[in-house]
């Protein structure tokens, strides 16, 4: 309106206004042009700013291959998934074994689901799959120490203890985090338990003895007196007498075993001086006596109660006439022992063969006599007789009576 009042101050024709106005207009769209490209420079650092930012999220849904990894992966864990329900274990391995060179993160997480599923199947006894299951694993993956502690708990279920001991010991080496290694540790603990008393009871001292070995070399936690004590006790039974008092000797200062392991030396001593040819024959102990077993003539089972302060064997008389014995042919005579009590006289017999941890008798003569029970469930006594042929020792402690020729 200023301007029109000017333009009629300066009495400007009709013609003369539209020029001008023409121009302002030009003018003004050439402004708004300028001012558009000028903004449009400066915004261009904003959106590459934007660029930026997004990217590593866009990148963190991509595979190294560029391909979006939620796309990729989802359908590779369902397939997973599916084979791992249904048990097919070639399948379910083959998928793990593609993924670990591919997709560490897909992997890990297969990794668990499984080791997990072979766990549910050992609760659900359903062993065979659980071991097929695990082992196809740890074929490709052989330091997972969770599976390997599956894989132990299997072997000792299967009562395979040598192999399950290996199996923890490895799980050990490999295992990270307080919960893991306390696992180990407890089952560790189990099996060794498990299979000492096994090897005791079938007396296969040379296995046990390696045993402890194996477990003082390999698990720092077994370097202890106790342990070294084990090893010992386990030479001795093996008859590597040299070695379990040298092992023994490790345990002296210790308060806890150290009296046990000197007492254990100082029979171990007593046996060398026995010389050679030394024969351990496990005993039966009754609480107050012990019994040995024997066989008589042809396969005649006897158990014996071991009496140092009788001079000749006896039998029971309800045991001979219960197998037959004097047999007929067999020489007969009578002798005179001296009891506690008094002296009586006795029928003898002589038996064609008397055997005792091994060793044969021809023409022993033993003695049948009517005897008191006592309370103890014996066929006889085992006298001096035959003891005296030998150099003998009773280990009471671990019931065994040692011979020596």
């Amino acid at each position: 309106m200023a301007a029109i009042i000017y333009l009629n101050e300066l009495s400007v024709g009709p013609m003369s206004f539209l020029n001008i106005a023409f121009w302002l207009l030009v003018g003004f769209v050439i402004g708004w042009f300028l001012h558009s490209w000028q903004t449009g420079d400066s915004a261009a650092p904003s959106e590459l700013a934007v660029e930026s930012a997004q990217a590593p999220v866009r990148d963190a849904l991509r595979t190294p291959g560029g391909g979006p990894k939620v796309r990729e992966d989802e359908p590779l864990v369902e397939d997973f998934r599916k084979q791992l329900a249904s048990g097919n274990t070639a399948e379910t391995v083959k998928i793990y074994s593609g993924a670990a060179s591919r997709h560490p993160d897909v992997a890990r997480k297969m990794s668990e689901l499984l080791v997990n599923q072979a766990e549910r199947l050992i609760r659900q006894r359903q062993r065979d799959r659980a071991y097929e299951l695990i082992t196809g694993y740890l074929a490709k993956d052989p330091y997972n120490p969770r599976a390997l502690l599956v894989q132990a708990r299997l072997e000792l279920l299967r009562r395979q203890y040598q192999q399950a001991l290996e199996k923890v010991l490895e799980a050990k080496t490999y295992a990270a985090g307080e919960a893991v290694i306390a696992s180990a540790n407890a089952l560790l603990q189990k099996i060794t338990s498990v299979y000492e008393r096994v090897l005791r009871e079938q007396k296969r001292w040379p296995e046990m003895a390696a045993l402890f070995s194996n477990l003082l070399e390999k698990d720092p936690a077994w370097r202890t007196m106790h342990g070294y004590y084990k090893l010992g006790e386990a030479q001795y039974r093996q008859g590597k007498f040299y070695e379990a008092i040298a092992t023994l000797e490790r345990t002296s200062g210790d308060a806890t075993v150290g009296r046990k392991a000197q007492n254990l030396a100082g029979l171990i001593e007593q046996l060398i001086e026995l010389g050679d040819g030394t024969i351990a024959i496990p005993v039966e102990n009754t609480g107050s006596h012990f019994l040995v077993d024997v066989t008589l003539n042809s396969g005649k089972a006897a158990k014996l109660l071991i009496d140092t302060g009788a001079s000749v064997s006896l039998l029971k008389m309800r045991f001979a006439d219960r197998v037959g014995l004097p047999e007929e042919g067999a020489e007969e005579g009578k002798m005179t022992i001296h009891t506690a009590s008094d002296t009586k006289t006795i029928k003898t017999t002589e038996l064609d063969k008397f055997e005792i941890g091994g060793i044969v008798f021809s023409g022993l003569t033993v003695g049948i006599a009517e005897m008191p029970e006592g309370g103890i469930n014996s066929d006889g006594l085992l006298g001096m007789d035959v003891l005296s042929h030998f150099k003998f020792y009773l280990d009471q402690e671990n019931a065994t009576l040692f011979l020596s020729l």
